[in-house]
């Protein structure tokens, strides 16, 4: 499931990557020309290794190379993988040049002067870092603008979400424990409401130009956001992804700033991540593409003083707890991602869980005075079911060691004598 979440989602965050008639001419190009390799290495059955760096080095250069070429992706971002073109080409040619010396010395002459011809850039790129090395040293995380943003979030003890973006999105769960709307591989989400709003909230696609600033605030606190995080122009910070950072002047309160034009932290009224709404509060279509106005009567209902406020709070990152009164006729809203893995218990009884339009979880609670809700995800069978198999696995792997090493000791402390002949070993 995690493969089929990342294949469906890989071509919108690549790009916008469409399968058609080209891509598909060229997958067949690729799939022919792999094919057409391993049958030729049927004529060489004992060359295993060098069939598989073959095929590696072909698969990976194909689509690197049809990229820098032609400007054509054979799949998604495919320029992404000359690394692997690279290191694969190494590593055949070096096992080329063994096996022509062990034919004769005289057929390695070409094959050690590609290798040369390869390694050549690598020499350059060497003899450059040994020059500007004095410019390439770390420096403290401390020192810079990311982990300064970061560690002032983890003093606030923020109970709802960070909106961080540029670098410090992708940083700071590597520093601090905090919940936050994006992340680092948002092509594995199930859920991708929040990839989408967040696009829309840093760009304004989709808004009103005179109300930007107000429907991107809606979206956010549909959200559950807490504290925002904004890149100014005179940041520190390479990476400012937002269209308009200024758009929340007079909107938020500002409670931290690096300087004029900097950075900024907005603080958004936040009072848990559950909330007492009625069905007709709760958003009827995606909001998505102009359609914020459908987060008006969520937002609202967020912000009603007259209904009874719930308290959650997590205990680690499988289990949130909810306590609060639940008057009659009244829904549950979580504002956490809906996954089948997720169970709901009421006072000891299961209930419900379904998503609502924006992903979220959606409980139908009893009515009581005083209820305590507990969530727990406990995984699904594929989970479970792969837990084993590797388990297996490690346990076969294992074995075989065992059962390898007495077959050493069995033979006087040598490996087993290889069958093969000399002559089978070889070309």
């Amino acid at each position: 499931s995690f493969i089929r979440t990342v294949a469906f989602n890989w071509p919108t965050d690549a790009f916008a990557y469409k399968m058609r008639q080209q891509q598909l001419l060229l997958l067949g190009g690729l799939l022919a020309g792999l094919l057409l390799l391993r049958l030729l290495f049927c004529l060489l059955p004992r060359q295993r290794y060098f069939c598989f760096l073959t095929l590696a080095t072909f698969g990976f250069g194909y689509m690197a190379m049809v990229f820098y070429w032609w400007g054509l992706n054979t799949i998604p971002e495919s320029r992404r993988y000359a690394l692997e073109f690279e290191m694969f080409f190494l590593l055949a040619l070096c096992e080329l040049l063994r096996l022509l010396w062990r034919l004769h010395p005289a057929f390695s002459l070409p094959v050690a002067a590609a290798l040369g011809w390869a390694l050549w850039p690598a020499v350059v790129d060497a003899g450059r870092y040994v020059v500007h090395s004095r410019d390439l040293r770390p420096l403290p995380k401390e020192s810079s603008v990311e982990y300064q943003l970061a560690h002032w979030l983890e003093e606030q003890r923020p109970t709802g979400r960070v909106f961080a973006t540029g670098g410090l999105r992708f940083r700071l769960n590597s520093w601090f424990d905090i919940q936050q709307v994006g992340g680092t591989f948002e092509t594995g989400l199930g859920n991708r409401m929040p990839v989408h709003l967040a696009y829309q909230i840093r760009t304004g696609i989709g808004s009103r130009p005179e109300g930007e600033g107000h429907d991107a605030v809606l979206q956010l606190r549909a959200l559950g956001v807490e504290y925002l995080v904004m890149h100014g122009p005179k940041s520190k910070e390479h990476w400012r992804d937002f269209k308009n950072w200024r758009k929340f002047d007079g909107l938020l309160e500002k409670v931290y700033t690096t300087g004029e034009q900097a950075d900024a932290v907005y603080r958004l009224p936040f009072v848990s991540l559950a909330h007492l709404v009625e069905a007709a509060e709760l958003p009827m279509h995606p909001p998505l593409h102009g359609y914020w106005r459908f987060l008006q009567p969520y937002v609202a209902a967020l912000d009603d003083t007259s209904r009874p406020k719930l308290k959650a709070v997590w205990h680690g990152s499988s289990q949130l707890e909810i306590e609060g009164p639940i008057p009659n006729g009244m829904l549950m809203s979580v504002q956490v991602n809906h996954d089948a893995g997720w169970q709901a218990t009421q006072d000891g009884r299961r209930i419900p869980i379904e998503p609502d339009q924006l992903g979220f979880m959606l409980l139908r609670p009893q009515p009581a005075s005083q209820a305590r809700i507990e969530l727990r995800y406990r995984g699904t069978w594929e989970q479970r079911f792969m837990a084993i198999l590797s388990a297996m696995v490690w346990l076969g792997a294992l074995a075989g060691l065992v059962l390898r090493h007495r077959a050493t000791l069995k033979s006087g402390g040598t490996a087993p004598p290889d069958p093969r002949t000399a002559q089978d070993r070889g070309l």
